[in-house]
């Protein structure tokens, strides 16, 4: 039996210890321990030890079932309830989503990616407008709409439309714009700025009646032809004018013609026997030359076709 002293708080007490275990010598000689009590080996868990040489232990030491073993922290190793605060968490990339990549990896990205939602760009400093998605990629861009935007099928009805206002905007070929006699068309001036009437050349070599100018007739409508036409005789190198007036209508889907009611001709002399006229086929209204036998003519015309409807 023995008396220890020890200092709890200030205060000096005295416990006794029974020694049941007996010892070789005293102070100094204690040399040896009987092998009846000496220790060999690992302390039991079961007695206050871990029961294994912790010697090459590596990590972090764990205890499952009293048995101890050393590994690093896995996720069965962390409370559902632990909290761990973020303080404690490494730092990422500053203003980066968290997110896992391709292979599961916890990771971040400055944007996130159109294949998770995002738009796999910075749009903060984009420019005004809609959203473009680059084909194949998916990333999104911000822009004013262009002409591409826009589908060939889209049908924008012109109420949509501000006025088109600016000279040039609207080129004469997306109009109907023709120097034709057109029913309901734009005329257009010819590049001296008159309104041209409508021309038409022929050339005969014979005395058969050739069209020169035709019109097609509409139901229950009234028509006034002006002829102009400029003559040249290239056999003989004569030349010669012809004006001349001819009326024709379209009534129930009959058409008729008469003329010329007037006609002012000036020859050389040799085309005394030239001639036009004006007939009919179906409800086309045609206006015919005739030159000479043998004789090689050329008819240039301008046409003015004057129409009144019945309604």
């Amino acid at each position: 039996m023995a008396t220890i002293l020890t200092t709890i708080g200030g205060d000096l007490n005295a416990t006794t210890i029974t020694a049941t275990t007996q010892f070789s010598g005293s102070g100094a000689g204690l040399t040896s321990i009987p092998a009846s009590t000496a220790l060999s080996g690992q302390v039991a868990a079961a007695n206050g030890g871990t029961g294994v040489d912790s010697s090459a232990f590596t990590g972090v030491a764990k205890v499952a079932s009293g048995t101890w073993s050393a590994a690093t922290v896995v996720d069965a190793d962390v409370s559902a309830s632990a909290a761990i605060t973020r303080s404690k968490l490494a730092n990422g990339t500053a203003s980066h989503v968290v997110i896992n990549d391709g292979s599961g990896v916890l990771s971040s990205e400055a944007q996130l990616a159109p294949v998770r939602g995002g738009t796999g760009a910075d749009l903060t400093s984009g420019s005004a407008g809609i959203a473009h998605i680059t084909a194949t990629t998916g990333v999104i861009s911000n822009s004013l709409i262009v002409n591409a935007d826009v589908d060939a099928a889209a049908a924008i009805v012109d109420t949509k439309l501000d006025t088109i206002s600016t000279s040039g905007k609207v080129a004469n070929s997306a109009t109907t714009a023709t120097t034709a006699s057109t029913a309901s068309t734009i005329v257009l001036r010819d590049s001296n700025g008159n309104i041209p009437l409508s021309t038409s050349t022929v050339t005969t070599t014979d005395a058969t009646a050739t069209n020169i100018y035709t019109v097609t007739s509409a139901t229950d409508v009234a028509y006034t032809i002006d002829a102009f036409l400029a003559i040249y005789d290239t056999t003989n190198d004569i030349t010669g004018s012809i004006k001349a007036v001819f009326k024709a209508k379209n009534i129930a889907g009959t058409v008729t013609t008469d003329g010329p009611a007037s006609k002012v001709v000036i020859l050389d002399s040799g085309l005394e026997n030239i001639d036009i006229s004006i007939t009919e086929s179906g409800t086309t209204i045609q206006v015919q030359v005739t030159g000479l036998a043998a004789t090689s003519i050329k008819w240039n015309g301008e046409f003015k076709t004057i129409s009144q409807t019945k309604a």
